[in-house]
């Protein structure tokens, strides 16, 4: 799901331009959940279209989703017709667990967006794509690399586990938090910041093409 960053500005756009609710205010068509061990696994991959993401790293030994299908537009029918296709499938290879939404309009979204709430073994690390919305993590102690199209990042950890931290916007705000020290992306437009002087193991990327990357690493 490499989409172009342009096509993805125009959609954030045309979200915001037709006022759409929020997703709390939204309707919930489906509900749709998975539930994969982690046995062999060292690497979550994750692909959501549009929507608000938030993965939290746990003590267990299983990767689970739980995904609310929204319907973000106050005409349901064509809506309630695309959310009916949608299936969350997954593949393990080679120690890599692919999971993804099948059935997502191609063209237009119909109104749809998805509340994506995933709970994985702290240690196993995460590869994520997002189209548009946001994407918040917590808890995980190993790689996390995300590529967001339009939105907002919030990636939360500690910095005994990070040994360094690359983040990327095209158009918007770059910020990584190291306790009481803020240090801001460099840039005009876009933003830039590389920094490389964590004593743990763990690497964090993140690349947005139009929005706010925000890191924050607490010292305990």
């Amino acid at each position: 799901m490499r989409i172009q960053k342009s096509l993805l500005f125009l959609c954030a756009f045309a979200l915001l331009a037709a006022g759409l609710p929020a997703a709390a205010d939204s309707e919930v068509l489906r509900t749709l959940d998975l539930h994969l061990s982690a046995s062999g696994v060292d690497t979550l991959s994750l692909e959501v279209p549009v929507g608000e993401t938030y993965v939290e790293g746990t003590d267990g030994d299983q990767v689970s989703l739980v995904v609310e299908v929204r319907c973000e537009t106050p005409v349901k029918t064509r809506c309630e017709q695309a959310a009916r296709a949608l299936e969350l499938s997954s593949r393990n290879r080679d120690g890599r667990l692919r999971v993804e939404v099948d059935g997502w309009p191609k063209s237009k979204s119909s109104g749809l967006s998805l509340d994506v709430r995933v709970e994985m073994p702290r240690g196993l690390k995460l590869d994520a794509e997002q189209g548009v919305g946001e994407f918040e993590t917590l808890g995980l102690v190993s790689d996390v690399s995300l590529d967001l199209g339009v939105g907002e990042a919030r990636i939360r950890g500690r910095q005994q586990h990070v040994r360094r931290v690359n983040l990327e916007v095209g158009v918007g705000e770059a910020m990584l938090h190291l306790g009481d020290r803020d240090i801001e992306g460099k840039g005009f437009i876009g933003r830039e910041l590389d920094w490389r002087h964590g004593q743990g193991a763990a690497a964090v990327d993140v690349d947005c093409g139009v929005g706010e990357i925000d890191v924050q690493l607490d010292e305990e």
